[in-house]
Protein backbone atom coordinates (compact mmCIF):
# COMPACT_ATOMS: atom_id res chain seq x y z
CA UNK A 1 0.00 0.00 0.00
CA UNK A 2 2.45 2.64 -1.43
CA UNK A 3 0.54 5.82 0.71
CA UNK A 4 1.95 9.34 -0.74
CA UNK A 5 2.72 11.42 2.46
CA UNK A 6 2.61 14.59 1.13
CA UNK A 7 2.32 15.81 -2.22
CA UNK A 8 3.18 19.18 -3.91
CA UNK A 9 1.05 19.64 -7.03
CA UNK A 10 0.04 22.14 -9.86
CA UNK A 11 -3.02 21.10 -10.37
CA UNK A 12 -5.67 19.74 -8.13
CA UNK A 13 -5.08 16.38 -7.52
CA UNK A 14 -7.26 16.17 -4.29
CA UNK A 15 -10.50 15.59 -6.49
CA UNK A 16 -12.88 18.38 -5.07
CA UNK A 17 -13.89 20.99 -7.37
CA UNK A 18 -16.35 24.15 -6.96
CA UNK A 19 -19.81 22.71 -7.15
CA UNK A 20 -20.98 22.96 -11.08
CA UNK A 21 -24.21 24.95 -11.86
CA UNK A 22 -27.74 23.48 -12.42
CA UNK A 23 -27.32 20.05 -14.03
CA UNK A 24 -30.31 21.12 -15.84
CA UNK A 25 -27.64 22.92 -17.75
CA UNK A 26 -25.47 20.25 -18.21
CA UNK A 27 -25.06 19.30 -22.10
CA UNK A 28 -26.70 15.67 -22.69
CA UNK A 29 -25.64 13.06 -25.28
CA UNK A 30 -27.67 12.01 -27.90
CA UNK A 31 -30.01 9.06 -25.90
CA UNK A 32 -27.55 6.47 -26.15
CA UNK A 33 -27.96 5.18 -22.82
CA UNK A 34 -24.48 4.17 -22.08
CA UNK A 35 -21.89 7.05 -24.22
CA UNK A 36 -18.41 6.30 -25.46
CA UNK A 37 -17.56 8.73 -22.30
CA UNK A 38 -17.72 6.66 -19.25
CA UNK A 39 -20.62 8.77 -18.38
CA UNK A 40 -24.31 7.65 -18.59
CA UNK A 41 -26.60 10.56 -19.37
CA UNK A 42 -30.32 11.14 -20.15
CA UNK A 43 -31.33 12.51 -23.60
CA UNK A 44 -31.84 15.89 -24.10
CA UNK A 45 -35.41 17.31 -22.94
CA UNK A 46 -35.53 13.79 -21.13
CA UNK A 47 -37.86 14.49 -17.86
CA UNK A 48 -35.28 12.80 -16.14
CA UNK A 49 -32.40 15.26 -17.21
CA UNK A 50 -32.84 17.47 -14.29
CA UNK A 51 -30.56 15.12 -11.63
CA UNK A 52 -27.90 14.08 -14.38
CA UNK A 53 -24.46 14.89 -12.63
CA UNK A 54 -22.67 16.26 -15.62
CA UNK A 55 -19.44 14.69 -17.07
CA UNK A 56 -16.81 13.37 -14.31
CA UNK A 57 -13.56 15.83 -14.62
CA UNK A 58 -10.56 14.35 -15.65
CA UNK A 59 -8.10 13.59 -12.61
CA UNK A 60 -4.23 13.20 -12.41
CA UNK A 61 -3.09 10.25 -11.13
CA UNK A 62 0.39 11.13 -8.05
CA UNK A 63 0.82 7.13 -7.78
CA UNK A 64 -0.06 4.06 -8.25
CA UNK A 65 0.09 -0.12 -7.60
CA UNK A 66 -0.79 -2.95 -9.34
CA UNK A 67 -1.83 -5.92 -7.44
CA UNK A 68 -1.13 -4.43 -4.07
CA UNK A 69 -0.73 -7.12 -1.22
CA UNK A 70 -4.43 -7.51 0.63
CA UNK A 71 -4.49 -10.35 2.11
CA UNK A 72 -7.44 -12.11 3.78
CA UNK A 73 -9.88 -11.45 1.01
CA UNK A 74 -12.57 -14.16 0.25
CA UNK A 75 -12.04 -16.61 -2.37
CA UNK A 76 -11.95 -14.42 -6.28
CA UNK A 77 -11.99 -10.88 -4.20
CA UNK A 78 -9.00 -8.94 -5.53
CA UNK A 79 -7.38 -5.37 -5.18
CA UNK A 80 -6.18 -5.41 -9.48
CA UNK A 81 -4.85 -1.49 -8.42
CA UNK A 82 -4.72 1.55 -6.21
CA UNK A 83 -4.63 4.95 -7.78
CA UNK A 84 -4.11 8.01 -5.41
CA UNK A 85 -5.58 11.61 -6.72
CA UNK A 86 -4.84 13.02 -3.62
CA UNK A 87 -2.83 12.50 -0.50
CA UNK A 88 -6.06 11.44 1.01
CA UNK A 89 -7.85 10.18 -2.30
CA UNK A 90 -7.64 6.88 -2.93
CA UNK A 91 -9.26 4.76 -5.92
CA UNK A 92 -9.78 0.69 -5.35
CA UNK A 93 -10.28 -1.26 -8.20
CA UNK A 94 -11.76 -4.65 -6.75
CA UNK A 95 -12.39 -8.18 -8.38
CA UNK A 96 -16.15 -9.23 -8.12
CA UNK A 97 -17.00 -12.46 -8.09
CA UNK A 98 -20.28 -12.11 -7.83
CA UNK A 99 -20.36 -10.20 -11.26
CA UNK A 100 -18.53 -12.27 -13.07
CA UNK A 101 -15.26 -11.44 -11.93
CA UNK A 102 -15.32 -8.04 -13.11
CA UNK A 103 -13.28 -4.79 -11.56
CA UNK A 104 -15.34 -2.49 -9.65
CA UNK A 105 -13.80 0.68 -8.55
CA UNK A 106 -14.86 2.40 -5.32
CA UNK A 107 -13.60 6.00 -4.20
CA UNK A 108 -12.20 5.79 -0.31
CA UNK A 109 -11.97 9.61 0.61
CA UNK A 110 -9.51 8.71 3.88
CA UNK A 111 -10.34 10.10 7.39
CA UNK A 112 -8.36 13.32 8.86
CA UNK A 113 -6.22 11.57 11.05
CA UNK A 114 -5.51 8.28 8.73
CA UNK A 115 -1.74 8.73 7.68
CA UNK A 116 -0.63 10.89 10.95
CA UNK A 117 -2.86 7.47 13.84
CA UNK A 118 -1.59 5.13 11.71
CA UNK A 119 -2.83 2.23 14.48
CA UNK A 120 -6.65 4.21 14.64
CA UNK A 121 -9.49 2.58 12.36
CA UNK A 122 -12.21 4.88 11.52
CA UNK A 123 -16.06 4.68 10.77
CA UNK A 124 -17.34 5.24 7.42
CA UNK A 125 -20.28 6.60 5.59
CA UNK A 126 -21.22 4.91 1.92
CA UNK A 127 -22.45 7.80 -0.23
CA UNK A 128 -24.43 5.89 -3.46
CA UNK A 129 -25.34 8.14 -6.51
CA UNK A 130 -28.17 8.30 -8.61
CA UNK A 131 -30.23 7.04 -11.47
CA UNK A 132 -27.78 8.45 -13.59
CA UNK A 133 -23.66 9.10 -13.32
CA UNK A 134 -20.38 8.23 -14.61
CA UNK A 135 -18.48 5.25 -15.33
CA UNK A 136 -15.12 6.77 -13.92
CA UNK A 137 -16.09 9.09 -10.72
CA UNK A 138 -19.13 9.06 -7.92
CA UNK A 139 -20.95 12.13 -8.48
CA UNK A 140 -21.20 13.26 -4.92
CA UNK A 141 -17.33 14.05 -5.20
CA UNK A 142 -17.82 16.34 -8.60
CA UNK A 143 -21.31 17.39 -8.00
CA UNK A 144 -21.17 18.88 -4.52
CA UNK A 145 -18.53 20.01 -1.74
CA UNK A 146 -19.14 16.61 0.73
CA UNK A 147 -15.07 15.83 0.25
CA UNK A 148 -14.19 19.17 1.42
CA UNK A 149 -16.50 19.25 3.97
CA UNK A 150 -15.65 15.79 5.57
CA UNK A 151 -11.80 16.90 4.91
CA UNK A 152 -11.02 17.51 9.01
CA UNK A 153 -13.34 14.71 10.13
CA UNK A 154 -12.12 11.80 11.45
CA UNK A 155 -14.04 9.61 8.79
CA UNK A 156 -13.66 7.86 5.69
CA UNK A 157 -16.20 8.73 2.51
CA UNK A 158 -16.65 5.32 0.24
CA UNK A 159 -17.87 6.04 -3.27
CA UNK A 160 -18.84 3.41 -5.28
CA UNK A 161 -18.20 4.12 -9.07
CA UNK A 162 -20.69 2.88 -11.73
CA UNK A 163 -24.05 1.20 -10.84
CA UNK A 164 -26.04 3.81 -13.12
CA UNK A 165 -29.48 2.12 -13.58
CA UNK A 166 -28.90 -0.67 -10.86
CA UNK A 167 -30.63 0.10 -7.69
CA UNK A 168 -27.30 -1.28 -6.22
CA UNK A 169 -29.22 -4.41 -6.18
CA UNK A 170 -28.96 -8.45 -7.10
CA UNK A 171 -30.65 -8.53 -9.76
CA UNK A 172 -32.64 -11.83 -11.33
CA UNK A 173 -31.61 -11.42 -14.70
CA UNK A 174 -28.63 -9.99 -16.88
CA UNK A 175 -29.98 -6.84 -18.45
CA UNK A 176 -28.26 -4.66 -21.21
CA UNK A 177 -24.97 -6.35 -20.96
CA UNK A 178 -25.13 -5.87 -17.08
CA UNK A 179 -24.59 -8.54 -14.58
CA UNK A 180 -25.48 -6.45 -11.29
CA UNK A 181 -24.94 -7.97 -7.85
CA UNK A 182 -24.37 -4.97 -6.41
CA UNK A 183 -25.65 -5.74 -2.93
CA UNK A 184 -23.62 -8.91 -2.86
CA UNK A 185 -20.58 -6.66 -3.64
CA UNK A 186 -21.08 -4.05 -1.24
CA UNK A 187 -22.12 -6.19 1.06
CA UNK A 188 -20.11 -9.67 1.65
CA UNK A 189 -17.12 -8.45 -0.74
CA UNK A 190 -16.00 -5.30 -0.47
CA UNK A 191 -16.01 -5.10 3.55
CA UNK A 192 -13.29 -7.26 4.19
CA UNK A 193 -11.20 -5.21 1.23
CA UNK A 194 -12.53 -1.84 3.17
CA UNK A 195 -10.67 -3.30 6.75
CA UNK A 196 -7.49 -3.06 4.94
CA UNK A 197 -7.86 0.79 5.17
CA UNK A 198 -8.64 0.22 8.79
CA UNK A 199 -12.24 0.75 8.30
CA UNK A 200 -14.41 0.25 11.51
CA UNK A 201 -17.22 -2.76 11.67
CA UNK A 202 -18.72 -1.26 14.21
CA UNK A 203 -19.71 2.32 13.07
CA UNK A 204 -21.15 2.59 9.34
CA UNK A 205 -23.95 4.96 7.74
CA UNK A 206 -25.00 4.42 4.48
CA UNK A 207 -26.88 7.17 2.21
CA UNK A 208 -27.81 8.40 -1.30
CA UNK A 209 -29.78 10.38 -3.86
CA UNK A 210 -32.82 9.34 -5.80
CA UNK A 211 -32.06 5.71 -7.24
CA UNK A 212 -29.38 5.70 -4.27
CA UNK A 213 -31.82 6.78 -1.35
CA UNK A 214 -34.10 3.55 -2.31
CA UNK A 215 -30.58 1.49 -1.89
CA UNK A 216 -29.72 2.83 1.35
CA UNK A 217 -32.50 2.23 3.24
CA UNK A 218 -32.84 -1.64 0.82
CA UNK A 219 -29.39 -2.30 2.28
CA UNK A 220 -29.66 -0.95 5.48
CA UNK A 221 -32.95 -2.90 6.22
CA UNK A 222 -31.79 -6.02 4.27
CA UNK A 223 -28.60 -6.29 6.54
CA UNK A 224 -29.13 -4.71 9.40
CA UNK A 225 -25.82 -5.88 10.99
CA UNK A 226 -23.63 -3.59 8.55
CA UNK A 227 -24.99 -0.45 9.40
CA UNK A 228 -25.98 1.88 12.62
CA UNK A 229 -27.49 4.74 10.20
CA UNK A 230 -29.09 5.39 6.87
CA UNK A 231 -30.20 8.63 5.05
CA UNK A 232 -32.20 8.78 2.14
CA UNK A 233 -32.97 12.41 0.12
CA UNK A 234 -35.30 12.15 -2.46
CA UNK A 235 -35.37 8.32 -2.54
CA UNK A 236 -38.26 6.05 -3.50
CA UNK A 237 -39.31 4.22 -0.36
CA UNK A 238 -42.62 2.59 -1.60
CA UNK A 239 -42.11 -0.03 -4.27
CA UNK A 240 -45.12 -2.15 -4.37
CA UNK A 241 -48.07 -0.04 -3.82
CA UNK A 242 -50.25 0.13 -7.04
CA UNK A 243 -48.71 1.37 -10.02
CA UNK A 244 -45.40 2.10 -8.61
CA UNK A 245 -43.81 -0.71 -9.99
CA UNK A 246 -44.69 0.88 -13.15
CA UNK A 247 -42.91 4.20 -12.12
CA UNK A 248 -39.83 2.46 -11.57
CA UNK A 249 -39.76 0.61 -14.86
CA UNK A 250 -40.18 4.01 -16.37
CA UNK A 251 -36.84 5.13 -15.23
CA UNK A 252 -34.97 1.84 -15.75
CA UNK A 253 -36.46 2.30 -18.96
CA UNK A 254 -34.79 5.38 -19.91
CA UNK A 255 -31.58 4.09 -19.15
CA UNK A 256 -31.81 0.83 -21.56
CA UNK A 257 -33.04 -1.37 -18.44
CA UNK A 258 -36.31 -3.64 -18.10
CA UNK A 259 -37.79 -3.63 -14.07
CA UNK A 260 -38.75 -7.09 -14.22
CA UNK A 261 -34.90 -8.25 -14.93
CA UNK A 262 -34.43 -6.50 -11.40
CA UNK A 263 -36.99 -7.92 -9.14
CA UNK A 264 -38.96 -10.54 -11.08
CA UNK A 265 -42.70 -9.84 -12.15
CA UNK A 266 -44.24 -6.80 -10.73
CA UNK A 267 -45.53 -7.29 -6.97
CA UNK A 268 -44.36 -10.31 -7.21
CA UNK A 269 -41.99 -11.83 -3.81
CA UNK A 270 -38.89 -10.25 -4.69
CA UNK A 271 -40.41 -6.82 -5.02
CA UNK A 272 -41.91 -7.24 -1.64
CA UNK A 273 -38.11 -7.76 -0.12
CA UNK A 274 -37.09 -4.21 -1.90
CA UNK A 275 -39.93 -2.56 -0.60
CA UNK A 276 -38.52 0.03 2.26
CA UNK A 277 -41.55 0.56 3.68
CA UNK A 278 -42.43 -3.25 4.74
CA UNK A 279 -38.17 -4.04 5.75
CA UNK A 280 -38.99 -0.73 8.40
CA UNK A 281 -39.16 -2.70 11.34
CA UNK A 282 -35.46 -3.63 10.15
CA UNK A 283 -34.13 -0.48 11.28
CA UNK A 284 -35.58 -0.24 14.42
CA UNK A 285 -32.43 1.24 16.94
CA UNK A 286 -30.71 2.85 13.59
CA UNK A 287 -30.37 6.29 12.70
CA UNK A 288 -33.53 7.03 10.41
CA UNK A 289 -33.29 10.33 8.39
CA UNK A 290 -35.62 10.94 5.05
CA UNK A 291 -36.15 14.13 2.61
CA UNK A 292 -37.50 15.13 0.18
CA UNK A 293 -39.08 18.33 -1.48
CA UNK A 294 -42.68 18.28 -3.47
CA UNK A 295 -41.60 18.78 -7.23
CA UNK A 296 -42.71 22.74 -7.28
CA UNK A 297 -40.06 25.69 -7.60
CA UNK A 298 -38.06 26.40 -5.10
CA UNK A 299 -34.51 28.20 -4.20
CA UNK A 300 -32.66 26.44 -6.88
CA UNK A 301 -35.05 26.06 -9.61
CA UNK A 302 -36.11 28.21 -12.70
CA UNK A 303 -39.67 30.10 -11.97
CA UNK A 304 -42.66 28.36 -12.96
CA UNK A 305 -44.83 30.11 -15.06
CA UNK A 306 -48.05 28.15 -13.00
CA UNK A 307 -47.49 28.83 -9.60
CA UNK A 308 -48.00 25.69 -7.60
CA UNK A 309 -47.58 23.40 -10.39
CA UNK A 310 -45.24 20.79 -10.82
CA UNK A 311 -41.53 21.46 -12.07
CA UNK A 312 -40.52 18.28 -11.71
CA UNK A 313 -42.86 14.75 -11.16
CA UNK A 314 -39.68 12.54 -9.77
CA UNK A 315 -39.16 14.52 -6.86
CA UNK A 316 -43.44 14.30 -5.94
CA UNK A 317 -43.11 10.70 -6.32
CA UNK A 318 -40.57 10.33 -3.85
CA UNK A 319 -42.73 12.68 -1.72
CA UNK A 320 -45.34 10.52 -2.05
CA UNK A 321 -43.79 7.38 -1.11
CA UNK A 322 -41.66 8.80 1.21
CA UNK A 323 -44.26 9.68 3.30
CA UNK A 324 -46.01 6.09 2.79
CA UNK A 325 -42.58 4.90 4.69
CA UNK A 326 -42.96 7.46 7.83
CA UNK A 327 -46.50 6.06 8.01
CA UNK A 328 -45.24 2.69 8.08
CA UNK A 329 -42.40 3.43 10.43
CA UNK A 330 -45.10 5.31 12.66
CA UNK A 331 -47.14 1.80 12.58
CA UNK A 332 -44.35 -0.30 13.28
CA UNK A 333 -42.26 1.95 16.25
CA UNK A 334 -39.73 2.96 14.07
CA UNK A 335 -38.37 6.40 14.86
CA UNK A 336 -37.31 8.56 11.47
CA UNK A 337 -36.25 11.72 11.12
CA UNK A 338 -38.45 13.37 8.32
CA UNK A 339 -37.47 16.74 6.37
CA UNK A 340 -40.21 17.32 4.00
CA UNK A 341 -39.25 20.50 2.24
CA UNK A 342 -42.86 22.89 0.85
CA UNK A 343 -40.88 22.75 -2.02
CA UNK A 344 -38.05 21.89 -4.25
CA UNK A 345 -36.94 19.63 -7.29
CA UNK A 346 -35.02 16.34 -8.03
CA UNK A 347 -31.98 18.24 -8.11
CA UNK A 348 -28.60 18.05 -6.39
CA UNK A 349 -28.74 21.23 -4.91
CA UNK A 350 -31.16 19.71 -2.40
CA UNK A 351 -29.09 16.37 -1.56
CA UNK A 352 -26.16 18.71 -0.72
CA UNK A 353 -27.01 20.29 2.49
CA UNK A 354 -29.43 17.10 4.19
CA UNK A 355 -25.76 15.69 4.34
CA UNK A 356 -24.67 18.12 6.52
CA UNK A 357 -28.21 18.24 8.30
CA UNK A 358 -27.79 14.51 9.14
CA UNK A 359 -23.91 14.27 9.79
CA UNK A 360 -24.29 15.79 13.44
CA UNK A 361 -26.94 13.01 13.94
CA UNK A 362 -24.07 10.09 13.17
CA UNK A 363 -21.54 11.58 14.87
CA UNK A 364 -24.07 11.66 18.41
CA UNK A 365 -25.11 8.11 17.41
CA UNK A 366 -21.70 6.92 17.49
CA UNK A 367 -20.71 8.79 20.11
CA UNK A 368 -17.93 10.79 18.43
CA UNK A 369 -14.99 12.67 20.43
CA UNK A 370 -14.97 16.15 19.94
CA UNK A 371 -12.10 16.14 18.71
CA UNK A 372 -12.81 13.88 15.57
CA UNK A 373 -15.37 16.09 14.31
CA UNK A 374 -13.40 19.30 13.39
CA UNK A 375 -9.86 20.87 13.70
CA UNK A 376 -9.58 24.05 16.07
CA UNK A 377 -6.15 25.67 15.21
CA UNK A 378 -4.74 28.99 13.63
CA UNK A 379 -2.77 28.14 10.57
CA UNK A 380 -0.74 31.06 8.92
CA UNK A 381 2.14 32.07 6.19
CA UNK A 382 3.03 29.48 3.91
CA UNK A 383 0.55 26.86 5.42
CA UNK A 384 -2.50 28.98 4.66
CA UNK A 385 -1.66 29.70 1.65
CA UNK A 386 -0.92 25.88 0.76
CA UNK A 387 -4.77 25.84 2.56
CA UNK A 388 -6.32 28.36 0.81
CA UNK A 389 -5.42 27.21 -2.83
CA UNK A 390 -7.41 24.85 -5.08
CA UNK A 391 -5.23 21.67 -5.05
CA UNK A 392 -5.76 21.30 -1.22
CA UNK A 393 -9.36 21.53 -0.08
CA UNK A 394 -9.79 17.88 1.22
CA UNK A 395 -7.09 18.99 4.34
CA UNK A 396 -10.40 20.94 5.51
CA UNK A 397 -10.46 23.70 8.05
CA UNK A 398 -7.14 23.25 9.11
CA UNK A 399 -4.15 21.37 8.69
CA UNK A 400 -3.13 17.98 10.26
CA UNK A 401 -0.97 16.51 13.49
CA UNK A 402 1.38 15.57 11.18
CA UNK A 403 2.58 19.55 11.72
CA UNK A 404 3.14 19.43 14.97
CA UNK A 405 6.65 19.41 17.04
CA UNK A 406 8.15 17.37 19.46
CA UNK A 407 6.54 19.66 22.41
CA UNK A 408 3.17 18.87 20.55
CA UNK A 409 2.82 22.32 19.56
CA UNK A 410 1.58 23.64 16.08
CA UNK A 411 4.29 24.41 13.60
CA UNK A 412 3.34 27.50 11.36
Amino acid sequence: MAAPAAVAQETPSDGVVAPQEDPAEHPVDDGTPRAETGNIAPPAASPFAADDPGPAPERETIAEEINPDVPGLPDGVEVVKEEWKGDRWVNVSVTSPAMDGEVQKVQLHLARDWHSAPEKTFPSILMLGGLWGSETENSWSYRTDIVSYFGDKNVTLVLPVGGSGSFYSDWEQPDNGQNYKWETFLTKELPLVLRHWRIQDEHRAVMGVSMGGTSAVNLAARNPEMFDAVGSFSGYLDTTSPGLPYMFDSNLQSTGFDATKMWGPFYSRNWREHDPKLLVRNLKGKLVYVSSGNGTAGNHDKPNDKPGFLNNPREFGSRVTTQSFVNAAKLAGVEVTDVFRPNGTHTWAYWEPEVKNMWPMIAEKWGLDEGDLSVNCTVEGAFKTRQDSEDAREIGECITDAYKDEHGNQVQ
